[in-house]
């Protein structure tokens, strides 16, 4: 610090971690760290070269498949499949054509044929869970697995239509009845879209992964799967009775020949429910190929109606176990509190308190909760982790310029140095004089900030840093924190951030920069005027004035560190020079 011997000498000094200067004989004794760095440069380089050929045509013409446009794309898929497997099986009704249902067949064939081009300009995720956008190997990806099914289906289905359009007279008509009756039925390997619809609803349970959410949905599954399967046998029910077939059918039975076709489906659903064991049926079949059809839904109802009911009755017993459960539990908190004299206030309190973290865990799956996630290489969790917490850390500076420049120094630190923290309502985060051992961001909720002394009082919002000095110097808490709603929170370690951040010299070298700009301007502020040092609302690092200064010479010891790095490389070996390659890389 200018106008002082040393930094013990000022009221906040530097902490050890950041005085000391990271040397290539440092980072010459951190082998490993550095061979790994340079391999996880070499990966992005490659990752970097496969969508090199993609940045290279027009960006407007491929999509991500998580992009908005393939979600709404998908969207108006899952609901043409839900009408193919309504419209198709009604084919047996032979239904007549009205002008909605002929503009829905056009929408129906023109999406299916605009699909086809859209399926050859949406990436995929391969294997190994990493996004292809190359050309080519969409492409390659399609033809291998959807492009022939989809292309006979859209085929035959403009087929059916231009013969449809094209036979005006009612004397074709009947000639063409059977034959246009029969290519019409080749359109039934439509419903082969169904195996489709999995990864929809998959992306739809992950809405409700979690509580009694996930068992109403099952419950809403197996419902609609029953209500599916029913409209299915009850159009074959149908179309049984249409068959030429000695004897009688039931269709002539009922009386049923000239009734609209709403009458006839109403009648075929209520037979196909009463063979699963729903009610008594008045009506039943009058020949070989009718009884041989009723004995083969019979079979089949004994096989799955009665799982189907049983899943419904387990899913119904496991909503009524967990409630139960929570009842018992939420009981013996206050018959704890009562038999132990707790004061009314308290008490209520702490019940708030736990019906908080168990509402809180039942709306938002923690990491430690997903057993799979152990599973995951350190690497992959790392980034998992700055995934979910660095869009928090985004309204900093520093952090912002090390996300950009020093991604898997940043994978680490997200890693290893974060952890989260969970309070209620009017609970303290920490009180004045309480040393600090961590640096806090909201990302969720509402709290307030009050000094020693002082009847002001300032909101704490989500995004907010709170003691960053933590990181920097030995800081201690000059007022109070308590939340006024549930809040989460996000801990940053000081060492162990600093720990990581020292492994990478041009991360470490910016860091340090801004480390000093920091306690030069708080060490300022004891002189002019002790009264703003707060643990909150600390503008000083933003001001203009200092995050330019602070950017120039940043970006000037970032390049010394590099020049630093390339003479020592000389002595140091190839892993120092392969430090000073990433030094010099991150430097520009």
């Amino acid at each position: 610090h200018p106008g002082v011997e040393s930094d013990e000498d000022v009221p906040f000094p530097m902490k050890r971690e950041w005085s000391t200067p990271a040397s290539p004989t440092f980072s010459t004794a951190l082998g490993t760290e550095i061979t790994s760095s340079r391999n996880n440069y070499q990966k992005r380089a490659y990752q970097k070269n496969r969508t090199r050929s993609f940045k290279d045509v027009n960006r407007c013409c491929y999509s991500r498949p998580t992009s908005p446009f393939r979600v709404l794309w998908s969207s108006l898929g899952v609901l043409a499949i839900v009408y193919d497997v309504i419209a198709m099986p009604l084919m047996f009704f032979d239904p007549p054509s009205t002008e909605f249902t002929s503009l829905l067949r056009m929408l129906m064939m023109v999406f299916w044929g605009l699909d086809i081009p859209v399926s050859f300009t949406t990436g995929y995720f391969d294997k190994n869970g990493s996004l292809e956008m190359r050309p080519t190997r969409i492409a390659s990806h399609y033809l291998k697995s959807w492009f022939f099914l989809d292309l006979l289906v859209v085929l035959i289905d403009w087929a059916v239509f231009v013969i449809e359009r094209g036979t005006s007279s009612v004397q074709s008509l009947s000639r063409l009845g059977r034959s246009l009756r029969t290519i019409r039925f080749l359109s039934v390997v439509r419903l082969l879209r169904l195996v489709k619809l999995q990864t929809f609803m998959d992306t739809f349970q992950d809405i409700f992964a979690l509580g009694s959410a996930s068992v109403y949905v099952n419950i809403v599954k197996i419902i609609a799967f029953i209500l599916i399967i029913n409209h299915f046998i009850a159009c074959a029910w149908y179309g049984v009775g249409t068959l030429e077939a000695e004897g009688s059918s039931w269709i002539e039975e009922l009386g049923l020949a000239g009734k609209p076709v709403e009458s006839k489906y109403v009648a075929s659903y209520f037979w196909s429910l009463g063979q699963f064991g729903v009610g008594s049926v008045e009506f039943g079949p009058t020949n070989t190929s009718e009884r041989l059809f009723s004995i083969a839904v019979l079979l089949f109802a004994l096989v799955t109606f009665s799982s189907l009911v049983s899943s419904i009755t387990n899913a119904m017993s496991a909503i009524r176990n967990m409630k139960s459960v929570q009842s018992m539990q939420f009981a013996m908190v206050r018959k704890f509190l009562r038999e132990n004299g707790v004061c009314r206030d308290l008490s209520q309190r702490i019940l708030k308190h736990v019906e908080f973290s168990t509402l809180h865990r039942q709306r938002r799956v923690a990491q430690v909760d997903v057993v799979l996630f152990k599973h995951l290489s350190e690497p992959l969790a790392n980034e998992l982790q700055m995934e979910i917490y660095s869009r928090h850390m985004q309204d900093h500076n520093l952090f912002r310029r090390l996300c950009r420049t020093a991604p898997v120094t940043m994978h680490k630190v997200c890693g290893n140095a974060l952890a989260t923290h969970c309070i209620a309502c009017e609970d303290h985060l920490f009180c004045v004089g309480e040393g600090a051992k961590c640096a806090y961001i909201v990302i969720e909720g509402m709290a307030v900030y009050t000094r020693q002394r002082e009847a002001k009082a300032y909101d704490v919002e989500e995004n907010k840093w709170i003691a960053e000095a933590a990181l920097w110097t030995s800081w201690v808490h000059v007022g109070d924190m308590m939340a006024t709603r549930e809040c989460d929170i996000l801990m940053i370690m000081p060492e162990i951030f600093a720990q990581y951040v020292r492994y990478n010299s041009s991360a470490f070298y910016h860091a340090q920069s801004y480390c000093r700009q920091f306690l030069d301007r708080l060490n300022e502020l004891v002189v002019e005027n002790e009264e703003d040092l707060l643990d909150i609302n600390q503008e000083f690092i933003f001001n203009n004035r200092y995050s330019a200064k602070w950017g120039s010479e940043s970006c000037d010891d970032a390049r010394n560190a590099a020049a630093l790095a390339v003479a020592g490389a000389e002595g140091a070996g190839a892993e120092t020079g392969s430090l000073a390659d990433e030094a010099s890389r991150e430097a520009g």
